[in-house]
């Protein structure tokens, strides 16, 4: 829902009636309209309210030799010092020389989200700041949050405030963003309430006073560190950008309050480049690399400009290399922050072009967001949704729609974005259904592309850097069938802070947690997330004489990325897309999982646990979806379980596992958590078989996973699922395996030979 405020046709309908004129007089036909501001007169005179005081140093911080400045300067120099800040305002209200393509003036909305948080940041509300991921409370009719009020109680505002039993580390630096004051800027555009503005100058000025810049380099030790630093001050100076096109033309909008905030963003930029943060591979170091570009290119008026300008520019080539790995996935392997980083380059891009600074940046830039841009296609669902893989955060449909669209715009030879933009009704489908990524460690595998289709995402990711956001739970598993996420991740319910938040963080992060195999229960330590890719391919299907004792069987050619060739084989099917990787989980112990998508129906999961240990419980796990009554376990006999789910809409999943040795076999089931929100989390069933590794031999398992239409169905089903090993558990490191499975009286012969 969108807002449009009556006060917009009352007060301001001569606004937009200008601003359209004057837009289609300046811009070109077809041309997106410019984020520069709007060419309009209306103000007081230079000899309007003089009460408050300048601040002195704007005549520092500010170029007065910048072309435009001519009347602040000689104010300036004369020492009016008022005078000289009243013409510097006028010059904001009419600059056309700047250009912000991230902001619209002519067709700018609010949704009733954002003009709910623009409503509670202030005094009359109880300065109820929004801070993403937290809320106090949902109001059951709206369905809209109520954030934590940081009165004090005597009217003023509690910067320090933290509610009962909250010690996350986000929540008490993530205040220091100002998330809602972009909101409240946006809020003032559309409505033209002016209560917005005095709610964001009552409360910035708060802070600037609270929390003044210590300037320089700021030691850890140092209280205000977290304020003017990292991602607080990289936040606030992209939207203070933005937030002083919105409220430039407010009568609110002083000339003395320009030069607080002004001065206030010099100080912000220069100690983000003071400090900047430590890890140059980081997405935060590419944060303070954009918000330093931004400065020097959409606030040219400044002194440091030039100097912000060549710095960013100088870094960019860098954080191009570094941000993306050879297969396209951003280095840090969380979807969510991949989308990020990628919007960082598309709008540094953006504002490169919309200023005439193109030839500023690398000319790899846009060929080396191509593949991050494929990457972002096949992660996601077929239903528009991404899985919570590592610390991915929710991931809207509004928002993957959004991006497909700039993906065309960017890329408009691949006519697949734009048929996701459009969701089909444009554009071309993508003529593929496995993608691999054997550098980063992902593998999509799909029956179709329509949000009815069958979609399995295999992770396996490639870490020795032991990156914070990736989650060690290598060979892990994702399953989606016809809108429903049969196999959830864990997702983040926490990102700590607290020795009880560090250990609930630890918790969902746990191998244990995630579809995948385990030792003793024990999680993936530092060091060992070093995902192989051993082979993998898509339904490449070539005949050959034989395979073992199997004649004229199907063979499948497959890519491989270890030395020599590799094959794999699945006989009885038309087409089998296949991936083979493995882990060095433990000291121990190593993971192999092979995933088999027989005719792209149904999923064959062998997995092997091989290395010189022995005698202890080797783990499978499946943590399938809520709510927990739909799903039911399944005992067979020794060394056979599973289970089922009981949806009724006929939308339903099989899982049935066999143990190749049965010594220590032994089931477990019960309930975990997943989060696919901060701080939120929902129970779901899970279940997990084991048996003792042996010496000398590996302990192997094979799990169908089979679609399953009415619940009723599924005794006929899951009496006709069989499967069995065909060759010797291998004492070291196996070069093939061999089983067969049988479904419905139909017998399948599969495996790989490297």
């Amino acid at each position: 829902m969108y807002i449009f405020n009556d006060t917009l046709i009352r007060k301001g309908l001569f606004f937009l009636i200008a601003a359209i004129l004057i837009s289609c007089g300046r811009e070109e036909i077809g041309e997106r309209p410019s984020g520069g501001n709007i060419d309009i007169t209306i103000t007081d005179s230079p000899s309007g309210d003089e009460n408050g005081e300048v601040n002195p140093r704007l005549g520092e911080v500010l170029n007065l030799d910048y072309p435009g400045l001519e009347k602040v300067r000689e104010a300036w120099n004369a020492g009016d010092y008022y005078q000289a800040a009243w013409h510097l305002r006028e010059y904001y209200r009419e600059r056309t020389n700047v250009r912000n393509p991230l902001v619209d003036l002519i067709t700018t909305s609010i949704s009733e989200s954002e003009l709910n948080i623009a409503d509670q940041a202030s005094k009359e509300s109880g300065y109820r700041f929004y801070v993403k991921n937290y809320q106090e409370v949902t109001d059951p009719v709206t369905g809209l949050a109520r954030y934590w009020s940081f009165s004090d109680g005597k009217g003023g505002i509690n910067w320090e405030f933290v509610p009962d039993g909250l010690t996350e580390q986000q929540f008490l630096i993530q205040k220091h963003r100002h998330q809602w004051m972009e909101p409240q800027a946006r809020a003032y555009w559309v409505t033209r309430d002016e209560k917005y503005i005095l709610a964001w100058i009552d409360v910035y000025s708060d802070w600037l006073q609270t929390y003044p810049c210590p300037g320089g380099t700021i030691p850890a030790s140092n209280p205000v560190r977290d304020m003017w630093t990292d991602l607080q001050a990289t936040s606030r100076t992209m939207d203070q950008i933005n937030m002083l096109q919105y409220f430039i033309r407010s009568e609110n909008f002083t000339p003395q309050w320009l030069s607080t905030v002004l001065v206030a963003f010099h100080d912000c930029v220069e100690s983000i480049r003071a400090n900047y943060y430590h890890t140059f591979t980081s997405n935060h170091r590419l944060f303070e690399v954009q918000a330093v570009f931004y400065a020097g290119v959409m606030m040219p008026e400044f002194a440091k400009a030039p100097e912000w300008e060549r710095e960013a520019t100088s870094d960019l080539l860098g954080e191009l290399e570094v941000q993306f790995l050879e297969d396209g996935m951003q280095n840090e392997l969380d979807p969510s922050y991949h989308l990020a980083v990628f919007n960082i380059f598309r709008d540094i891009y953006s504002v490169a072009q919309a200023n005439g600074r193109l030839s500023s940046l690398p000319s790899v830039f846009m060929e080396t967001l191509r593949k991050p841009a494929e990457f972002a296609r096949d992660i996601m669902f077929p239903d528009y949704s991404v899985e919570k893989f590592n610390d991915t955060r929710v991931v809207s449909s509004s928002y993957l729609v959004r991006n497909f669209k700039q993906f065309a715009e960017m890329f408009p030879q691949d006519k697949s974005f734009e048929w996701l933009a459009t969701k089909g009704k444009s554009g071309t489908q993508p003529d593929y259904l496995m993608a691999a990524y054997p550098a980063s460690g992902w593998y999509m595998f799909r029956s179709g592309w329509t949000s009815a289709s069958t979609m399995l995402v295999l992770k396996n990711n490639y870490n020795p850097n032991n990156w914070w956001h990736c989650q060690p739970d290598n060979c892990h598993i994702g399953l989606y069938r016809n809108g429903r996420r049969f196999l959830p991740d864990a997702g983040v319910f926490s990102y700590g802070g607290s020795a009880a938040d560090n250990a609930v963080r630890d918790s969902f992060r746990a191998t244990s947690s995630h579809n995948t195999l385990t030792r003793s229960g024990a999680t993936i330590a530092d060091g060992r997330m070093l995902g192989e890719c051993l082979l993998y391919g898509e339904a490449v299907l070539q005949q050959i004489t034989s395979i073992g004792a199997a004649a004229s069987a199907t063979q499948m050619a497959m890519a491989s990325k270890a030395s020599g060739n590799g094959t794999a084989f699945c006989t009885g099917a038309s087409v089998c897309d296949v991936a083979v990787v493995q882990n060095p989980s433990y000291t121990d112990l190593t993971h192999r999982r092979s995933v088999f998508f027989v005719n792209r129906e149904f999923l064959v999961i062998v997995d092997e646990g091989f290395g010189s240990g022995s005698g202890f419980p080797v783990e499978l796990s499946f943590h399938l979806c809520d709510p927990l009554e739909s799903v039911t376990t399944d005992s067979y006999q020794s060394g056979i379980y599973g289970a089922h789910t009981t949806f009724a809409d006929g939308n339903n999943m099989i899982f049935k596992t066999f143990c190749e040795a049965t010594t220590g076999f032994k089931t477990e089931t019960g309930t975990s958590k997943h989060s696919d929100t901060i701080g939120v989390s929902v129970d779901r069933k899970y279940y997990r078989v084991s048996t003792t590794k042996p010496s000398g031999a590996a302990s192997r398992y094979i799990t169908v996973i089979h679609p399953l239409g009415a619940a009723s169905a599924f005794q006929g089903l899951t009496d006709g699922i069989s499967a069995m090993f065909l060759d010797q558990s291998p004492a070291d490191a196996p070069t093939s395996m061999k089983c067969q499975v049988t479904v419905s009286g139909k017998t399948f012969v599969m495996g790989y030979d490297l």
